[in-house]
């Protein structure tokens, strides 16, 4: 056997050993092809056998309809049967049912089959009970245990005996308890423990979600629920998150009313608020008497005793219409004989009786800081800005401050105007007058005195006589010229010193030709232009 494969292997070596380069990469390309083939065909192969199990029997078409555009949404493989009911894979079922928990599905259906199919005919109708609450438990159980981060999970139900006696008017309620044990590491949100409480609330007739525990048995303390946040408050981060927004809000207000007056780099806004998170339940009792001044009589009581020789009075068939006791002589001495009578009246009052319950978040104290870059921020200025930022945050003025700050190089200093207007500021009216009529004054002197000086120098101007510039031979002129420079190059290049030179030269003819040079200066003008 083992020549025989010595024997092929080295008959297949000989064979590719003749074959060319081309027929070579022929033939690995089809065996990889091949290869490759075979892999794809398995693993389509594979994913057609997975699993599917129905996710809610017995579900209604339309919201079975939903229920598999919700898992399409969350990137589930979801399939449905012929009968139109939601099929996801067996490995899936429990964190699909987690999922459709948290968005309230299913509606029209439990979400397990808590029907058994171990019950026959000699079973009772208490055991057929305790079967289907045992395999509810374990379903439950089966589902947790396959969510992620839980590592196992113990439920117990307790469903009530439905009772059928009439004057039991209190009906017991369904209760349930989860001791989930989680991977180290991974902390439950309270969302999830919402859904959890949902899901099993769901599969127990009569049980709501505020009636299940669950407990994490590795700290033994009950899990918080999104909904036990709410009741207990904004806690925390959440509290300090919904405080920033509140004072964002206020200062946004106040900038969008004062930005018409100041541009962004000349005003800021600074607000704070303290927030009452504390609940107040409020009990307002009124009592409304009647009309008349009387109540309503809820009972009448009365007493009436009176001797058996002494004959009633008034008409027969008729009561008597006062409450004064009757007292009557028996025996002609002139000493009267009291007759004993009481009467007992109970009254109803109506009343209004009203129960207010404030909300856990109220607004307690806020302040405001607005600081502005202002040079003539006066005091009727300042409280216009107070007033118009407590309209916009409805803020009372004495819990908001106006503050104005000047830059001046680098220095923070206050904006008081100038000199000028300091002086105007603290002084009386007439003074500030006065300063003003001597600043007039002043402009009106320096006025005339310049309007004369200008007039001066118009009249010179005039006086001056005309300078006659005779007319030059400009070619000629700017030959001599090019010809000088060449002798000064020339020597120049004699000294060595080219540029001192040049300089000097150029500075030595226009001080002994200047009318050439003034009428050089004017060609070239003349040329730029």
């Amino acid at each position: 056997m083992v020549e025989q494969v010595k024997k092929g292997i080295h008959t297949t070596k000989e064979y590719w050993a003749k074959q060319t380069k081309k027929k070579k990469i022929i033939l690995a390309g089809s065996a990889a092809g091949i290869i490759l083939f075979a892999i794809i065909v398995a693993v389509l192969f594979n994913l057609a056998n997975v699993p599917y199990s129905v996710l809610y029997p017995g579900m209604s078409p339309e919201e079975s309809a939903e229920v598999f555009a919700a898992l399409q949404s969350r990137s589930v493989p979801v399939q449905r049967n012929a009968e139109g009911e939601v099929l996801v894979p067996k490995d899936q079922v429990g964190n699909a049912m987690l999922d459709m928990a948290a968005l309230g599905y299913p509606k029209t259906t439990l979400p397990f089959d808590i029907f058994s199919n171990n019950a026959g005919f000699t079973t009772t109708e208490f055991e057929k009970k305790q079967y289907l609450l045992m395999n509810l438990q374990d379903r439950i159980e089966r589902t947790l245990k396959q969510m992620n981060g839980v590592k196992n999970a113990v439920v117990t139900l307790n469903v009530p005996q439905e009772s059928t006696y009439v004057w039991e008017e209190e009906k017991k309620k369904s209760t349930g308890s989860v001791s989930l044990s989680l991977l180290p590491g991974y902390t439950m949100a309270p969302e999830k423990v919402s859904a959890i409480k949902k899901l099993v609330a769901s599969s127990v007739p009569q049980l709501l979600p505020e009636d299940v525990t669950i407990i994490d048995s590795e700290t033994m303390k009950e899990m918080a629920s999104s909904e036990d946040s709410k009741d207990s408050g904004l806690l925390g981060l959440e509290r300090l998150g919904f405080e920033a927004e509140v004072e964002k809000k206020m200062e946004e207000k106040v900038l969008k009313v004062l930005s018409l007056g100041y541009g962004p780099e000349d005003l800021m806004v600074s607000a704070t608020v303290v927030i009452d998170y504390d609940r107040m339940i409020t009990e307002n009792m009124q009592y409304v008497p009647e009309t008349n001044g009387d109540g309503i009589k809820q009972k009448v009581d009365e007493k009436y005793a009176m001797d058996k020789n002494q004959a009633a009075k008034g008409v027969p068939g008729e009561e008597n219409n006062t409450d004064i006791p009757v007292y009557v002589d028996q025996d002609g001495d002139g000493t009267l004989d009291y007759v004993d009578y009481s009467k007992n009246v109970d009254y109803l009052v109506s009343y209004i009786k009203q129960q207010i319950e404030k909300d856990y978040a109220q607004l307690k104290t806020a302040s405001i800081a607005i600081t502005v870059k202002d040079s003539n921020l006066t005091p009727q200025k300042k409280e216009a800005l107070i007033e118009t930022a407590s309209k916009a945050a409805n803020v009372a003025p004495e819990n908001i401050s106006v503050n104005n700050f000047i830059i001046d190089n680098g220095n923070a200093v206050p904006a008081s105007g100038g000199a000028i207007n300091k002086i105007l500021q603290s002084k009386p009216f007439w003074i500030a007058g006065a300063v003003a009529v001597l600043a007039l004054i002043i402009t009106i002197i320096l006025l005339l005195t310049r309007k004369k000086k200008v007039k001066e120098e118009e009249t010179t101007e005039q006086e001056m006589p005309e300078i006659e510039i005779p007319k030059l031979d400009v070619s000629a002129m700017q030959k001599e010229v090019d010809e000088h420079r060449k002798a000064l190059r020339e020597q120049a290049k004699a000294f060595s010193s080219k540029d001192n030179a040049i300089t000097d030269e150029v500075r030595e003819f226009s001080q002994t030709n200047p009318e050439i040079t003034a009428a050089l200066i004017r060609a070239w003008l003349k040329e730029g232009e």
